[in-house]
């Protein structure tokens, strides 16, 4: 039996992951570093704990597998959405095979904890390399290249079996990873295998390690899942376990997402064309981000790294937003735009929220301020939603945030979703607007250029006429507007950013502030007011209608973007639109979406997905097979029904929606008003077949992966599917 006390080591060492897996394609062993990825194999002091994770965050993990059990326990966990960490025996794997890949299916990560569990320091050198080599081919179909995790057994660990493993192919793994909770059984303090030795019930090991969680409140956690005794074992000690500490409030994470352990791991390979690929817990800058990769309408590559918000960053905030993003250009040319770029780096990246109450800038409420949790909602070959969720204690009470990026092969642009639940808080006792989502990103690619001119939408289109951006540009708002968006535009660098609603002003408002009162003017014949004095051209800072970087000017190389909605818009049952003309509400929830753009600004990408929204919800959908959905969530997180409009368009999402027959068959006609539409997106519900390998549009047959591409949602038995093509007049669609 394991009994993992620690062996009388002076120095441990951290073995830090270098290099991927053997390549099969690579005869002569040699790897070509992916860009952003580890250097040469290093070492450096400590063992790797978990102390770097957010409280109440704990990562399980459990040595000496597979044992007869262990199957019944990677059950258990998946049924509580845990995923745990399992550091196995290469020798107890024989008989045991579909155990380890039954983990893998329920989103355990597999470890190695060596062939046999010797101490290492007792070996020779080639015994200590064999020992991990000979789990490692076990481990090899199973684990990503770049997940590779390693414990000593009995944490037994020197200089010389750094050494060893440094010199050696089994360079490529992580650690040796250590525990915070469960190595030592003390009267306050746990450690399952010496429980079962003294023949303790599950209640009473159980509650030590829960003694010892409140102690030390987060952390890595220690088990053995093949052991026990008469009067308890580990399995049953972790079901008895594991309701007490929900209960307690506590969440858990694989080993591999703890973030020193993330830090030191090689990202994710590009992804294969066509496909969207998500590298888990990368570092980007120290960033600890989840990076999605997909191949644009032009075939191109793009990348979003999502930070994670569980946990501080390295800015001082708490994640939660995109703080890169990578797209190429026509002429090849690759642009990488950072959070905080340029001057004035307060604002780390770009889509976090940003509320105001009671006055402009008094008692912000911004999700970059305060942890929360994340997941990936949805992975498919084509489509993947990206959520993080936070409660803010606003004066009037609490409310609930919803943030969703939806990122889809053969599309440029991912789409930002944000819901604002007051609904535990009473009516109108919330008081704020709404600036998301909001930031600062290098859209230029980091370059620090000048922006040449700002423009906005509401009713109007607001387009700045002189360049570079300042107080003094001249300005036009005389174009009326359907849909709301903002944009910035650097000419220098032929670059552009921009937020373009999926939805138009009528259906969803948007705007801050009394600037409407130009409606129809320009900067020659503007009203002068309070918010547009004679004193300078443009508005004055506070009545600019969405917030951009007028707070920086005349620092014109800011690159700051974000929203606006009026007071009231979160919390309130009535407050005023944009123009004070009407009335709407924002109780209980205040929910919308918007599509992030970057690209060439001599390719008008701001302008183009402003026209195909406009030409989205100008065009209509129905059906001959299956039924075109009329509602359905007014937002993400929320479960209510509000009408679609126009019917099938699910403006959160930006996605034609409908309901397949009882056979997962769908004949639909989609009438775009003799306009080309640009790959529209589709989704189907009720839908129970698998992704099919071809489709019809009209008589002609459709191939997947190349004139469109799906993903099947099991879990909401829905399918996504991205036609890659524009189409024009109306056209039928034919599925199953």
């Amino acid at each position: 039996m394991d009994n993992h006390i620690r062996a009388s080591i002076p120095l441990l060492i951290t073995l830090i992951a270098a290099c991927a897996a053997r390549d099969p394609g690579d005869e002569d062993g040699a790897r070509e570093e992916a860009p952003g990825g580890l250097g040469p194999s290093a070492l450096s002091t400590g063992p790797i704990k978990g102390t770097s994770l957010p409280a109440q965050k704990l990562a399980l993990t459990f040595d000496d597998g597979p044992g007869d059990r262990t199957s019944e326990l990677s059950a258990y966990l998946k049924s509580r959405g845990i995923r745990a960490t399992f550091f196995i025996n290469g020798k107890n794997v024989p008989g045991r095979q579909n155990t380890l890949t039954a983990l893998t299916s329920d989103g355990h990560l597999l470890a190695n904890h060596t062939q046999n569990h010797p101490s290492l320091p007792s070996l020779t050198d080639a015994q200590i390399v064999s020992e991990l080599d000979q789990t490692d081919v076990i481990l090899a179909p199973l684990v990503p290249a770049n997940r590779l995790l390693f414990r000593a057994p009995y944490f037994a660990w020197d200089s010389r079996v750094a050494g060893a493993i440094q010199a050696s192919a089994m360079n490529k793994y992580v650690g040796p990873i250590d525990a915070d909770i469960g190595s030592t059984l003390t009267a306050t303090a746990a450690a399952d295998w010496d429980c079962w030795n003294r023949n303790y019930t599950n209640a009473r090991c159980g509650d030590l390690y829960l003694e010892e969680v409140a102690a030390r409140g987060r952390g890595i956690v220690l088990m053995h899942d093949p052991y026990g005794s008469a009067n308890g074992n580990t399995v049953d000690m972790v079901k008895y376990m594991v309701p007490k500490l929900e209960a307690l409030g506590y969440t858990f994470a694989r080993v591999d997402e703890v973030p020193a352990v993330a830090a030191l791991l090689p990202p994710d390979p590009p992804p294969p064309s066509g496909g969207i690929t998500i590298g888990l817990a990368e570092s980007v800058d120290g960033y600890v981000s989840d990076v999605y990769r997909w191949r644009d309408a032009s075939g191109r590559e793009r990348s979003a790294a999502m930070v994670r918000n569980e946990a501080a960053d390295p800015s001082g905030a708490f994640g939660g937003y995109l703080r890169r993003f990578t797209y190429v250009k026509a002429n090849g040319a690759v642009v990488t735009a950072t959070g905080g770029s340029g001057t004035n780096n307060t604002f780390p990246g770009w889509g976090y929220t940003v509320t105001h109450q009671t006055s402009e800038e008094t008692n912000t409420i911004s999700s970059r301020k305060q942890p929360g949790t994340r997941r990936i909602v949805f992975q498919g070959p084509h489509h993947a939603l990206h959520e993080y969720r936070w409660t803010a204690q606003y004066l009037g009470g609490p409310v609930a945030i919803t943030v969703h990026w939806l990122f889809a092969t053969g599309r440029d642009n991912p789409l930002w979703s944000a819901t604002f639940d007051s609904s535990a808080s009473p009516p109108n006792a919330v008081y704020a607007d709404n600036r998301s989502p909001s930031g600062q990103i290098g859209w230029d690619g980091d370059a620090g250029s000048v922006v040449a001119g700002v423009g906005w939408g509401d009713r109007y289109k607001f387009r700045t006429t002189s360049s570079p951006e300042s107080f003094s540009s001249s300005w036009t708002y005389s174009a009326a507007n359907k849909v709301p968006h903002v944009w910035m535009w650097s000419t220098q660098t032929d670059t552009e950013m921009g937020a373009v609603q999926t939805q138009d002003w009528q259906r969803r408002d948007a705007g801050y502030g009394w600037l409407y009162s130009n409606w129809g003017r320009t900067s020659s014949n503007k009203l002068i007011t309070a918010g547009t004095p004679s004193s300078q051209t443009m508005p004055v800072s506070w009545n600019w209608t969405y917030q951009l970087n007028q707070f920086e000017l005349p620092d014109n190389r800011n690159k700051r973007l974000a929203w606006g909605m009026n007071y009231g818009a979160i919390g309130q049952t009535s407050y005023p639109a944009y123009g004070d003309d009407r009335t709407l509400s924002g109780y209980p929830y205040q929910s919308h979406s918007v599509y992030m753009v970057m690209g060439a600004k001599t390719a008008n990408t701001v302008t183009a997905q402003l026209t195909q929204v406009e030409r989205t919800i100008a065009a209509r959908l129905t059906a001959t097979r299956g039924t075109v959905r009329t509602s359905g969530p007014g937002g993400v997180g929320r479960s209510d029904a509000v009408a679609f409009s126009p019917a099938g368009y699910d403006s959160v999402y930006g996605t034609w929606t409908i309901a397949a027959n009882a056979s997962s068959g769908v004949t639909m006609s989609l009438d775009t008003r003799s306009v080309s539409i640009n790959r529209p997106m589709f989704r189907v519900t009720s839908y129970r077949l698998s992704v099919p390998a071809t489709i019809k549009l009209g008589a002609a047959t459709l191939t997947k992966d190349v004139d469109y591409f799906a993903s099947l949602d099991t879990t909401t038995q829905t399918l996504w599917l991205t036609l890659n093509r524009a189409v024009t007049g109306v056209v039928t669609l034919t599925i199953n």
